[in-house]
């Protein structure tokens, strides 16, 4: 298990396990991760989920940035978790991890990611597989 030492958790209860949903990102929060994208790549979309990770009302937003270099066809996903502090985002951390997510799901102070992966074989648009990663919260 990966450890994300990004935010701290004080649950005051017993927490539920719940699938986060994802949201549609803002033109200010897809201006600022226009600025991750590499030179010379130019970005593709931003999505992104939500989830309350630090426990202190706002929505955190975890989100993917899709590029693409100018004139090939490849796709690199980028995934970051933003931390809202009263409405305002910023970059946290990368998360160390390949393809897209296909799902999120909190249980606690544990966030599973799901992702789709290549296996052998698979053509470049298609990956077949899928990879789940845990990482704490803390």
């Amino acid at each position: 298990m990966r450890c994300l030492r990004v935010f701290t958790i004080a649950l005051s209860g017993p927490a539920l396990a719940q699938d986060l949903p994802e949201v549609p990102i803002s033109s200010e929060v897809a201006a600022m991760m226009a600025t991750t994208v590499e030179s010379g790549d130019y970005l593709q979309q931003v999505s992104g989920y939500a989830l309350d990770a630090d426990r202190d009302g706002d929505l955190d937003l975890i989100v993917e940035v899709a590029s693409s270099p100018v004139g090939g066809n490849a796709v690199w996903v980028v995934p970051y978790v933003l931390r809202n502090t009263g409405g305002t985002y910023e970059i946290a951390t990368k998360l160390d991890i390949n393809g897209w997510i296909s799902g999120l799901r909190l249980d606690g102070e544990v966030l599973t990611i799901t992702t789709t992966t290549y296996l052998p074989g698979d053509a470049r648009c298609c990956p077949s597989g899928i990879e789940v990663r845990d990482f704490a919260l803390r």
